[in-house]
């Protein structure tokens, strides 16, 4: 008995070991074990000021920008890492707040593909198509719906150009890995100002060719470095970096670097055609560090995103007509902030390293009524719908029918 007893603790510290461990391995009966990880707390930081509010009128632009992988939980404890708990990140101070159901078609847990889909068409669709409905029928995006009615539109990504949110608003495919074909259909998407990683997803075949060949054989500016990017005055415009992690990598530029150079060249095409624009910036970063369950990474990456962020409130306090909107796409981890945490040491706990199915913050500047219309519970569907009413766009086609 007392040899039973014995092993029994043994067998019950080993699991614990395991639980502090962070194994990520389900543990008998399908208990998933998690990670455990500590963090000073941010050295305490005032709040940033509020935007300064913005006269009621049309909308002329807007910028989207994605937390891939941000929930409520990632913002706050990135928050307290970066900026201790009594300070803000500067989306943390926009007017609007709401909250964001992101389930795919026929499940609970959605996938960056579905997600993307749903907030840029305006649909739901199963976990792993990229703008098609769930029988794969194309569906109409706001990026396309926006270069029809004469926008200049643009895509920025530290992920790779043909990753799934990016790709969801210029490409319809039955599998997000198809990056040939994503790759031909952004070409032929005809985006002014496309920004990325990705170089070696698109290199070219042994005869020469390849998209960014393509692209450049119609007129399109392609930079793979950052003096090009630097010095591009026209567009359209394709600056793509090699990897999927920027922002990461010193010799690579960050979100908060391609949205600066996003907002210079894009309005400005906007200002001349006499029309307005429509821009989605992605930090794929938040995603990326949950996966791994690395909470440095993590709450680097949130603070980059609040550059990008940075870079649009300055453009839109001066502009005037501009809506900027801040949502994560779903939440990766499992993430919380331990009851064991103090003044000065942050605990956090990763449930999983997968995704989760609870809502995401979205959060609203621009012209008050239309950040208005964020306010309160959304399905992501209707994320779509709310910017089309804000630019002026038609409703989107059934699927399967012609605009």
């Amino acid at each position: 008995m007392r040899k039973a007893l014995a092993l029994l603790l043994v067998a019950l510290a080993a699991g614990a070991a395991g639980w502090l461990a962070g194994s990520g391995a389900a543990g008998a009966g399908g208990v998933r074990l998690v990670r455990v990880e500590d963090s000073p707390v941010g050295a305490a930081t005032a709040p940033l000021a509020a935007p300064p509010p913005l006269a009621d009128g049309p909308v002329r632009g807007v910028i989207l920008v994605v937390g891939d992988g941000m929930g409520l939980a990632q913002s706050a404890a990135a928050r307290d890492r970066v900026l201790g708990p009594d300070g803000r990140f500067l989306f943390e101070r926009f007017p609007v707040t709401g909250l964001v159901e992101t389930h795919p078609a026929g499940g609970l847990i959605t996938k960056s593909d579905a997600a993307a889909t749903a907030l840029a068409s305006g649909a739901k669709t199963v976990n792993g198509r990229l703008g098609e409905s769930p029988a794969g029928r194309a569906l109409p995006t706001l990026l396309e719906r926006a270069r029809d009615a004469g926008l200049a539109t643009g895509l920025v990504t530290t992920s790779a150009i043909v990753d799934a949110t990016p790709a969801a608003f210029a490409a319809h495919v039955g599998s997000r890995y198809d990056y040939h074909d994503i790759a031909e259909q952004m070409v032929a998407a005809k985006i002014d100002l496309l920004a990325g990683g990705g170089g070696e997803k698109l290199a070219p075949r042994a005869t020469g060719e390849g998209p960014l060949a393509e692209a450049a054989a119609r007129g399109v500016a392609v930079v793979t470095d950052l003096a090009g990017l630097a010095a591009a005055d026209r567009l359209p415009l394709w600056a793509v970096f090699p990897g999927s992690r920027l922002g990461e990598e010193p010799a690579h530029p960050d979100v908060g670097e391609l949205a600066e150079r996003a907002l210079d060249l894009l309005p400005a095409e906007a200002r001349r055609r006499g029309t307005g624009f429509f821009l989605m910036i992605e930090e794929e970063g938040v995603d990326t560090a949950g996966h791994a369950r690395s909470f440095s990474r993590l709450a680097a990456a949130v603070a980059r995103l609040d550059r990008a962020v940075a870079a649009a409130v300055r453009f839109a306090a001066a502009d005037g007509a501009t809506l900027i909107l801040v949502v994560g796409d779903h939440s990766t981890g499992g993430l919380e902030i331990d009851h064991e945490s103090t003044s000065g040491r942050l605990r956090v706990v990763w449930a999983s390293s997968q995704h989760g199915g609870e809502p995401v913050p979205i959060y609203a500047y621009g012209p008050r009524s239309a950040a208005l219309a964020f306010t309160g519970l959304h399905d992501n569907t209707e994320i779509h719908d709310l910017i089309a009413a804000a630019l002026g766009l038609a409703p989107a086609p059934a699927p399967g029918t012609t605009p």
